[in-house]
């Protein structure tokens, strides 16, 4: 049957074709994930930015640090607020839902206080506390499957050397707070210890460790597949894992598996180990 009759007709066999040969459509085995290539302050009306390509596809990032408006802000848990656009031109149309559960769980886990160092958001001024909160926004570019783990990872990129303003004072002419002109910022710790990636001067920074996302795809006949494409994604259940670079940090975040518990079970510390090898990897490029 001709290949692109068999995709139409039967995705899924289509897929398993691929595997059974041990290659994937893409030319990848199934434990490897895409090259990727980061660039930094890609967008000059952010404080920090970043550009992200993984094979087919791209995204755009960017933070602005703002003071909380008013007590009610000041209160909220989430001091990390993240927005996600997929544009038709990313070539999928994905619903209002979708973009909010990735969004969700992006901010979910940067501000979990193990990974997200809320002292640095918090200054006081003339004996009044103020909190800052980091908005992150986020553009997919170009869509080809698995956008939690790189829409996450474009969120961590953009808080790598994000600085929040030491020296605020309160400006009487226009009523709200503004850097002085002496102003130093918080910079950013110098080294990152390759051993446990755990930032050396984590007290300096907005992330206490540099977390990743690395998520897999379970195809029928019992075949899991790291960092899946767009014409993978959708043919199976995935599950994710946040790695903080240390074996006991890694954890399973998501999991949306329907039709495989007893794979899952007897696979999972297999694919924990290969998602903190690809973590590994990812983190050096951040460095």
């Amino acid at each position: 049957m001709n290949k692109d009759l068999l995709w139409s007709l039967c995705p899924n066999e289509y897929l398993k074709r691929f595997i059974e040969q041990g290659i994937r459509p893409d030319g990848r085995t199934s434990e490897i994930s895409r090259s990727i290539c980061i660039q930094k302050n890609t967008i000059p009306n952010y404080d920090c930015s970043v550009s992200i390509k993984a094979g087919n596809s791209s995204y755009m990032a960017g933070s602005t640090n703002k003071i909380a408006a008013n007590e009610s802000d000041s209160d909220i848990q989430r001091r990390i607020i993240v927005n996600i656009d997929f544009p038709k031109v990313c070539g999928l149309t994905v619903s209002t839902n979708q973009s909010i559960y990735i969004a969700n769980t992006i901010m979910e886990c940067l501000n979990d206080t193990r990974i997200l160092n809320k002292d640095l958001l918090y200054s006081k001024v003339n004996d009044k506390d103020i909190f800052w909160v980091i908005y992150i926004d986020i553009v997919c570019l170009s869509y080809d499957g698995n956008a939690l783990d790189y829409c996450f990872l474009a969120a961590v990129a953009s808080l790598i050397d994000t600085n929040i303003p030491k020296n605020i004072e309160w400006d009487k002419e226009y009523s709200w707070y503004r850097i002085s002109s002496d102003n130093i910022s918080l910079e950013p710790g110098e080294n990152i210890y390759e051993d446990t990636n755990v930032q050396e001067n984590s007290s300096s920074r907005i992330l206490k460790y540099i977390p990743i996302f690395v998520s897999f795809l379970y195809l029928s006949g019992g075949y899991w597949v790291c960092d899946p494409s767009y014409i993978e994604d959708s043919q199976g259940d995935m599950i994710s894992f946040c790695c903080l670079g240390i074996e006991e940090k890694a954890t399973l975040v998501t999991q949306r598996i329907t039709k495989c518990d007893t794979c899952l079970q007897s696979n999972l510390s297999h694919l924990k180990n290969v998602a903190i090898q690809h973590a590994l990897n990812i983190r050096r490029l951040l460095i």
